[in-house]
């Protein structure tokens, strides 16, 4: 009863704590995609960067050999829009903001070509213009990036490989650089509840969540790199430009750097059962794991791995009633089913049960003998 309380929560807090991925246009590695071998299905395509950076961008994915062996998943139109397309289901965290790039290089420059600055991706599918001046290309890469508004201090990215059909195979296209947070190690890390404005957008951008044009650009303090640049991308090169308003230098709101920061834990990868380094978000996982490979723990212990499992992924328990719980969180709640044996659920949390122990009493017993 213990282990299939325990494996229960495991993966109802997975399924919770799932984030977003695209699967138009389909990402490199995708489970989805069937040209994808099995072995390189990436079946967390939801899991954000590593914090250190380790694996951005693409998640590591931008490789010679991944498009030589891959065909384009979708083809972008100069002059047209693309709807973008999310899986159901995923975690929004509240929102936040969103852009979407190109590179000509296998995702070493990224140009942004539309913004999207606040509620984002509480929507499933985006129209995202694509610029008449941009040029043909070959599997060039189409990226996805986004910074959550609740949730631990993070940075998303899907790349897909795309065909370009532009108005010549020549030419180029110059966008505003990538933004890039929470994914630098202890620095240039975004602030919990604050919608991130991008100091560069770009002339494509879109507003939702109360943010308008003139709300004030986010410049984070500690960034190691120009966050209002330009470049220039297309089949011959890519170069950088200048910042277009100088806001690097002079940040109109700046967030914490260390303070904020979320340390990253070891778990073990889902495909291989190698270690890695992901971030504190993926540990309630291995911690409620740890409680269903061992029947024999404490019920105390359980109930505390539970409570832990939710506080350290910003989601929260409620008790519909002493013997069932549900995690929650901004988007509503998923039923757990019954509480592990030995707990119950008070108060928003479950806690184990007082220890009754049963005492033996000797009683004496006489025996008269007869005479």
């Amino acid at each position: 009863m213990l282990r299939s309380a325990a494996l229960t929560v495991v993966l109802a807090t997975a399924a919770v704590s799932a984030h977003m991925q695209l699967v138009k246009p389909l990402p490199i590695n995708s489970k989805f995609d069937p040209q994808t071998a099995e072995a390189n299905k990436d079946y967390s395509m939801q899991s954000p960067l590593l914090a250190d950076g380790s694996n951005y961008p693409c998640k590591g994915y931008n490789t010679p050999s991944a498009y030589s062996s891959l065909d384009a998943t979708a083809t972008l139109k100069a002059g047209s829009s693309f709807e973008v397309e999310f899986a159901a289901g995923g975690a929004t965290h509240g929102g936040g903001s969103c852009q979407f790039s190109v590179s000509y290089d296998q995702g070493k420059t990224f140009a942004v070509i539309h913004s999207v600055i606040g509620g984002c991706p509480l929507q499933s599918t985006y129209s995202v213009p694509i610029p008449s001046s941009l040029p043909s290309a070959t599997k060039a890469t189409f990226a996805w990036t986004w910074f959550n508004l609740v949730g631990n201090r993070e940075e998303y990215m899907n790349c897909a490989i795309v065909d370009i059909q532009g108005s010549s195979s020549s030419g180029s296209y110059t966008g505003p650089g990538l933004f890039r947070a929470n994914t630098l190690g202890d620095t240039c890390i975004t602030t919990e509840g604050v919608t991130p404005v991008f100091p560069n957008p770009g002339p494509s951008v879109s507003y939702a969540a109360g943010m308008s044009s003139s709300s004030p650009a986010t410049v984070i303090a500690g960034c190691s790199y120009d966050q209002d640049t330009s470049v220039t991308v297309g089949p011959s090169g890519s170069s950088s430009g200048g910042s277009g308003s100088g806001l690097s230098g002079s940040p109109a709101s700046s967030s914490p750097s260390a303070a904020s920061a979320e340390p990253s834990k070891a778990s073990t990868d889902d495909k291989t059962g190698s270690s890695t380094s992901t971030p504190a978000e993926a540990a309630p996982t291995a911690q409620v794991a740890a409680v269903a490979s061992s029947p024999a723990v404490a019920p105390e212990v359980q109930a505390s791995n539970v409570n832990q499992a939710a506080a350290a992924v910003n989601y929260w328990i409620t008790c519909p009633s002493k013997n069932k719980f549900s995690l929650c969180d901004d988007n509503g709640c998923v039923a757990m089913g019954g509480v592990p044996a030995g707990t119950e659920c008070v108060g928003d949390e479950i806690v184990a049960l007082p220890v009754r122990r049963l005492s033996r009493t000797r009683r004496t017993v006489s025996f008269a003998r007869d005479a």
